[in-house]
């Protein structure tokens, strides 16, 4: 009895199939992988780039099971399987359901890989730092390059002038994503293109990107996760700032946020729960005086996790949270407390760290600084 792990998807719905095979294609093909022997089906559109590109074992052609009477993806997958007397196929959990089931029929076993991604996902390796650090090298520019307008900005009745333009998120999120352009990025989550350029009132909302003028002497949320287009890998960073004076409740927050960042800096390692490090944070925010609070059906505080994993997705394990994660060495995380009150908006700082065996490094290396002139 011989296993398969099959994947039918595109590279632009499935990042692990692109992990496997280095290979972008728009539409789906088959990647198969036999005795850790990687194989893709290429139609012919794509089969001369697959042989050039694709990182795998061996290149087959679509064409070639088609041309000799195979109808439709059962039978193509039965042929290219019998010949390789393959009797048991593992599958993720995103794949076709009526596929799978027509698959049983014809006498295969099916089972479903327990994980949402591929666990060696989780553990980096070196040529994927360096990739990694490239993505982050871009978000660190492109905050500088928001700092900088805010610092060249000039006031005129509490909001803030660029250039002799009123300065609003929509122009700040504008001229970053223009700056990632150049560098070959483009600042994407799992809701499409976006930057998040938050202030005033908004900044007390962690996901809202941002709209309408900058104001004086209120924070300015800068949370950039550019992916580059070379090689798929997200970097993402956040500061807050503001023009100004800042309010002497949002400085406290701001302290806090740092003191908290710390406390993650000093005690993640190989083997430690990111539980215990986000509950430290949360009693930390509580002994400050900042805790979380519900008001008109809204909660105020620390309202997300403490971090999540970061790779070919801006989301992916392993998160530092309220769940139980033991983290392990090549783990890449960020590390964002934050806190958002309605009063006088939120405060997030972000950085991105690498898990080792007795600490961790900061990959990302930029000033911490709430007000700029």
């Amino acid at each position: 009895m011989k296993n398969a792990f099959l994947i039918i998807d595109s590279t632009a719905n499935n990042v692990d199939l692109f992990y496997l095979t280095h290979f972008s294609a728009p539409d789906s093909y088959i990647y198969f992988s036999i005795d850790d022997k990687k194989h893709v089906v290429l139609s012919d559109l794509e089969y001369n780039k697959g042989k050039e590109y694709a990182r795998v074992d061996y290149v087959l052609k679509l064409s070639d099971y088609t041309k000799s009477g195979a109808k439709g993806m059962v039978d193509i997958i039965d042929r290219i399987f019998k010949d390789k007397n393959i009797t048991n196929i593992t599958v993720q959990k995103s794949f076709s359901y009526a596929l799978g089931q027509a698959l049983k029929e014809r006498g295969y076993t099916i089972e479903v890989y327990p994980h949402a991604i591929l666990k060696e996902r989780e553990i980096k390796r070196p040529e994927e730092i360096i990739c990694l650090r490239d993505s982050l090298n871009a978000a660190r520019d492109a905050i500088d390059f928001g700092i900088r307008i805010i610092r060249e900005s000039k006031v005129r009745n509490k909001i803030l002038y660029w250039k002799d333009e009123i300065l609003t998120s929509e122009t700040l999120r504008k001229e970053l994503f223009n700056f990632l352009l150049e560098r070959e990025c483009i600042s994407v989550n799992e809701e499409g293109i976006d930057i998040i350029t938050s202030a005033g009132r908004y900044s007390a909302m962690p996901h809202h990107h941002g709209t309408g003028p900058i104001p004086v002497n209120e924070p300015v949320i800068f949370d950039v996760f550019p992916r580059s287009m070379k090689t798929g890998y997200f970097g993402d960073m956040t500061r807050t700032v503001v023009k100004g004076k800042a309010h002497p409740k949002l400085k406290k927050m701001y302290e806090a946020v740092m003191e908290g960042q710390e406390i993650a800096f000093e005690r993640i390692k190989d083997g430690v729960n990111g539980q215990d490090i986000h509950q430290a944070i949360c009693d930390l925010f509580v002994k400050k005086g900042l805790p979380n609070y519900e008001k008109n059906g809204e909660v105020f505080g620390f309202i997300h996790g403490t971090g999540h994993g970061l790779g070919l997705e801006i989301h992916e394990p392993p998160r530092i949270s309220f769940v139980s994660t033991i983290l392990k060495t090549g783990n890449v995380a960020s590390v964002e407390p934050g806190l958002y009150y309605e009063d006088v908006g939120g405060v997030r700082i972000e950085d991105i760290i690498l898990v080792q065996d007795n600490g961790c490094e900061i990959l990302t290396k930029y000033p911490r600084e709430l007000e700029v002139e």
